[in-house]
């Protein structure tokens, strides 16, 4: 039975995510709806339910100076069917991350460090 006294968002975000540490499943997708007890998401791996599991969604607005954020939810997976998982949400934090962490394709300015980087080594 649903508890819809929490609203649900629809936001369509990158994510990417890692369950409880015996399955070690790793993977990405993108977010269908948010709430405050509750995510929606798309992922590549089949899950199971009852599984931890840490969500890393890219927030879409930098902070000033352009520095990337993430969201981090910790929580479990309430349901988990061929293309829709739904995580109970135990808690979240908003982290600072480069885009080199997601992506080699980052903006100009992470490139040009890692090849001022690549040069002094």
């Amino acid at each position: 039975m649903r508890d819809d006294s929490c609203p649900q968002y629809l936001i369509e975000l990158p994510l990417r995510y890692e369950t409880g540490w015996q399955e070690g499943v790793v993977g990405r997708g993108h977010t269908l709806t948010m709430g405050n007890d509750t995510v929606r998401f798309v992922g590549d791996k089949a899950l199971r339910v009852r599984s931890s599991i840490r969500l890393t969604v890219r927030w879409p607005s930098p902070l000033p100076g352009g520095t990337c954020l993430n969201l981090r939810i910790f929580g479990r997976i309430k349901l988990a069917g061929p293309s829709v998982v739904e995580v109970q949400v135990d808690r979240y934090e908003f982290r600072t991350e480069g885009w080199a962490a997601w992506s080699k394709k980052g903006p100009a300015r992470y490139a040009a460090r890692e090849r001022a980087a690549a040069l002094r080594d």
